[in-house]
């Protein structure tokens, strides 16, 4: 059962259907909001399936409806669908914008696009597919699933965070197990736990205060990692590398860019193909190809090998 709570520009009362209005103008000048809920009462995850527009989605305990606030700008000729149904114990919303041939139309900044606020219990599980517009995470502590195509990403929390990202930045904080695909754009961890999957095309990428494994392939742009508590894997096309205070091993394959690793408790192992490398403070140290480029080492503990002759 759907309810919509508070329509300001239009009266309109839904039980279970699809709003959808059409009508032609130039710029997505038309704008209503709408509300709508539905009983959390044996629902375990939220399925979104949203076009353009920005997504807030904000957990706390003891929910007994999921809420959704919606700001929907269209323009005549366009029209829009925004449903909130149930299927089993899933919650499906649907929030998409679309002219009378079905698709999108772009005017500049002021495309129509449907901003979205949802509340959620903090428990429940978010598989959403997006289109375009940021998307900002808060309070949940169960799994979030995303897949989009363009737009900011902020996660606050969660447990099993997998991100399929095509382009635009991609903020982390807190976290427990991560696994992202990333187009472009940059990427910012910190204080995750479990361990951490990274393919990134291209951007700089920084990973700081982690618990857990960290396995990086990365195509190019910046790479920043700073207190990690475990074994540290790095396949990097280009751009500098710099690793600094990790608890364990350290394997870098780089193509070229410089690589600074400092403070290594354990075992650094270095292929490089271009780029100066230098090591300060580690376990112990094997470069099996250092490439072109200078190599400085200083303050190892155990055995150095390789590849020394520069």
């Amino acid at each position: 059962m759907i309810k919509i709570l508070t329509p300001i520009c239009a009266a309109l009362v839904l039980s279970g259907c699809i709003v959808h209005v059409g009508g032609a103008a130039a710029k997505a000048d038309k704008h209503e909001t709408q509300q709508l809920a539905v009983s959390t009462a044996g629902l375990t995850s939220l399925d979104a399936n949203l076009g353009a527009g920005s997504l807030k989605v904000i957990g706390a305990p003891n929910l007994s409806e999921i809420k959704v606030d919606a700001d929907i700008y269209t323009y005549d000729g366009s029209g829009y669908t925004f449903t909130l149904d149930t299927s089993g114990s899933t919650a499906k919303l649907i929030a998409e914008t679309s002219s009378r041939s079905g698709n999108v139309w772009v005017v500049g900044n002021q495309s129509p696009r449907i901003d979205l606020v949802v509340y959620v219990p903090e428990t429940m599980a978010l598989d959403i597919d997006d289109g375009s517009g940021d998307i900002h995470i808060q309070g949940i502590t169960s799994h979030i699933n995303i897949e989009d195509n363009s737009g900011g990403i902020n996660i606050n929390g969660g447990h099993n965070i997998n991100i399929d990202d095509g382009s635009g930045d991609i903020n982390i904080n807190g976290g427990y197990a991560i696994d992202i695909k990333d187009g472009s754009g940059s990427l910012n961890i910190k204080n995750a736990q479990g361990d951490i999957h990274i393919v990134d095309g291209s951007g700089d990428m920084k990973v700081h205060d982690t618990v857990g494994e960290i396995y990086i392939k990365d195509g190019s742009g910046s790479l920043n990692i700073k207190n990690a508590q475990g074994n540290i894997s790095i396949n990097d096309g280009s751009g500098d590398l710099n690793v600094y205070r990790a608890q364990k091993n350290v394997e870098i394959e780089d193509d070229s860019g410089s690589i600074s690793v400092a403070k290594i408790a354990g075992k650094v192992t270095i292929e490089d193909g271009s780029g100066d490398i230098e090591v300060n403070h580690a376990g112990s140290l094997h470069i099996s190809d250092a490439g072109s480029g200078s190599v400085s080492i200083d303050n190892i503990q155990g055995r150095i090998s390789g590849d020394l002759n520069q």
